[in-house]
Protein backbone atom coordinates (compact mmCIF):
# COMPACT_ATOMS: atom_id res chain seq x y z
CA UNK A 1 0.00 0.00 0.00
CA UNK A 2 2.73 2.55 0.76
CA UNK A 3 4.25 1.30 -2.49
CA UNK A 4 1.79 2.27 -4.52
CA UNK A 5 1.26 5.57 -2.42
CA UNK A 6 4.69 6.21 -3.39
CA UNK A 7 4.31 5.70 -7.35
CA UNK A 8 1.20 7.79 -7.25
CA UNK A 9 2.48 10.84 -5.23
CA UNK A 10 5.58 10.53 -7.61
CA UNK A 11 3.32 10.71 -10.34
CA UNK A 12 1.64 13.61 -9.13
CA UNK A 13 4.77 15.59 -8.63
CA UNK A 14 6.21 14.95 -11.65
CA UNK A 15 2.84 15.75 -13.72
CA UNK A 16 2.53 19.00 -11.56
CA UNK A 17 6.08 20.05 -12.71
CA UNK A 18 6.77 22.31 -15.97
CA UNK A 19 9.20 23.24 -17.81
CA UNK A 20 9.80 26.88 -17.59
CA UNK A 21 10.32 28.85 -20.37
CA UNK A 22 12.93 32.12 -20.02
CA UNK A 23 10.22 35.42 -20.44
CA UNK A 24 11.39 37.00 -23.29
CA UNK A 25 10.73 40.84 -23.70
CA UNK A 26 10.33 42.59 -26.78
CA UNK A 27 11.55 46.28 -27.73
CA UNK A 28 8.19 47.61 -26.10
CA UNK A 29 8.76 45.63 -22.79
CA UNK A 30 5.77 43.01 -24.44
CA UNK A 31 6.47 39.74 -23.47
CA UNK A 32 7.03 36.97 -26.48
CA UNK A 33 5.49 33.77 -26.48
CA UNK A 34 8.22 31.94 -28.25
CA UNK A 35 11.32 31.76 -30.60
CA UNK A 36 8.88 32.65 -33.58
CA UNK A 37 7.68 35.85 -32.65
CA UNK A 38 11.23 37.18 -31.28
CA UNK A 39 12.66 36.64 -35.60
CA UNK A 40 8.99 38.00 -36.49
CA UNK A 41 9.26 41.68 -35.01
CA UNK A 42 6.53 42.57 -38.30
CA UNK A 43 3.01 41.72 -36.94
CA UNK A 44 1.79 39.68 -40.20
CA UNK A 45 3.95 37.54 -42.09
CA UNK A 46 1.67 37.67 -45.13
CA UNK A 47 1.13 41.21 -45.13
CA UNK A 48 5.02 42.56 -44.52
CA UNK A 49 5.72 39.54 -47.83
CA UNK A 50 3.22 41.50 -50.00
CA UNK A 51 4.67 44.81 -49.12
CA UNK A 52 8.42 43.19 -50.37
CA UNK A 53 6.65 42.13 -53.18
CA UNK A 54 4.89 45.46 -54.13
CA UNK A 55 8.55 46.98 -53.50
CA UNK A 56 10.04 44.26 -56.01
CA UNK A 57 11.82 46.81 -58.44
CA UNK A 58 14.25 47.96 -55.76
CA UNK A 59 15.71 44.22 -55.60
CA UNK A 60 15.26 43.13 -59.31
CA UNK A 61 18.77 42.72 -61.55
CA UNK A 62 20.61 43.49 -57.83
CA UNK A 63 22.26 40.38 -56.20
CA UNK A 64 19.72 38.60 -53.71
CA UNK A 65 22.27 39.67 -50.87
CA UNK A 66 20.30 42.98 -50.94
CA UNK A 67 16.90 41.88 -50.38
CA UNK A 68 18.28 39.40 -47.57
CA UNK A 69 20.09 42.72 -45.61
CA UNK A 70 16.95 44.66 -45.64
CA UNK A 71 14.65 41.41 -44.58
CA UNK A 72 13.43 42.19 -41.28
CA UNK A 73 12.68 38.54 -40.73
CA UNK A 74 15.27 36.29 -40.62
CA UNK A 75 15.10 32.93 -42.78
CA UNK A 76 15.41 29.93 -41.43
CA UNK A 77 14.91 27.42 -44.13
CA UNK A 78 14.71 27.30 -48.11
CA UNK A 79 14.18 24.59 -50.78
CA UNK A 80 14.69 25.25 -54.46
CA UNK A 81 12.73 25.69 -57.46
CA UNK A 82 14.10 23.51 -60.08
CA UNK A 83 13.38 20.71 -62.86
CA UNK A 84 16.13 17.93 -63.31
CA UNK A 85 18.69 19.72 -64.22
CA UNK A 86 18.30 23.44 -63.15
CA UNK A 87 17.53 25.63 -60.10
CA UNK A 88 15.58 28.66 -61.10
CA UNK A 89 15.14 30.28 -57.73
CA UNK A 90 14.05 29.27 -53.84
CA UNK A 91 11.45 29.59 -51.67
CA UNK A 92 12.91 31.48 -48.41
CA UNK A 93 10.93 29.81 -44.98
CA UNK A 94 11.02 31.94 -41.69
CA UNK A 95 10.40 28.77 -39.68
CA UNK A 96 13.23 26.22 -39.05
CA UNK A 97 13.58 23.01 -41.50
CA UNK A 98 11.18 20.94 -38.81
CA UNK A 99 8.36 23.14 -38.75
CA UNK A 100 8.27 24.22 -42.28
CA UNK A 101 7.48 20.43 -42.87
CA UNK A 102 4.99 20.19 -40.58
CA UNK A 103 3.16 23.05 -41.30
CA UNK A 104 3.65 21.98 -44.96
CA UNK A 105 2.61 18.35 -44.31
CA UNK A 106 -0.44 19.49 -42.71
CA UNK A 107 -1.57 22.09 -45.71
CA UNK A 108 -1.26 24.82 -43.67
CA UNK A 109 -0.85 27.85 -45.60
CA UNK A 110 2.85 28.87 -45.17
CA UNK A 111 4.63 31.94 -46.13
CA UNK A 112 7.13 31.93 -48.02
CA UNK A 113 10.02 34.56 -49.70
CA UNK A 114 10.17 33.24 -53.24
CA UNK A 115 12.91 34.65 -55.40
CA UNK A 116 13.63 33.49 -59.25
CA UNK A 117 17.14 34.07 -60.40
CA UNK A 118 18.08 36.04 -63.68
CA UNK A 119 20.85 32.63 -64.36
CA UNK A 120 19.31 29.65 -63.87
CA UNK A 121 22.09 27.36 -61.55
CA UNK A 122 23.05 23.83 -62.16
CA UNK A 123 21.75 21.95 -59.93
CA UNK A 124 24.71 19.48 -60.11
CA UNK A 125 26.67 22.55 -58.81
CA UNK A 126 24.34 23.63 -56.13
CA UNK A 127 24.62 20.33 -54.26
CA UNK A 128 28.75 20.21 -55.09
CA UNK A 129 28.74 23.98 -53.68
CA UNK A 130 25.96 23.58 -50.76
CA UNK A 131 26.43 19.78 -50.12
CA UNK A 132 22.26 20.02 -50.83
CA UNK A 133 19.51 21.02 -52.36
CA UNK A 134 17.07 22.50 -49.52
CA UNK A 135 16.60 22.33 -45.55
CA UNK A 136 18.53 24.99 -42.68
CA UNK A 137 19.42 28.14 -44.22
CA UNK A 138 23.32 28.42 -43.03
CA UNK A 139 26.03 30.99 -44.20
CA UNK A 140 26.78 29.19 -46.60
CA UNK A 141 23.53 29.53 -48.54
CA UNK A 142 23.19 33.13 -47.74
CA UNK A 143 26.55 33.73 -49.03
CA UNK A 144 25.84 31.51 -52.25
CA UNK A 145 22.42 32.91 -53.13
CA UNK A 146 23.13 36.31 -52.14
CA UNK A 147 25.46 36.54 -55.28
CA UNK A 148 22.85 35.19 -57.52
CA UNK A 149 20.90 38.07 -59.87
CA UNK A 150 16.83 38.60 -59.17
CA UNK A 151 14.48 37.87 -61.64
CA UNK A 152 11.72 38.09 -59.80
CA UNK A 153 9.71 38.24 -56.55
CA UNK A 154 6.86 36.44 -56.47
Amino acid sequence: MKLIYAIMMTAVIFSACKTTKPIIIDKNNNALSNAIDIEKSVPDTTEYLKAIYADREKYIGKEAKLLFENTKLTIKSYSIMHDRLKCFGIYCSFLNEEETAIRHGNNNSLPYLIIRFETPILRSDLEKILGRAAGEWRTNEQDFFGKQIVQDLN
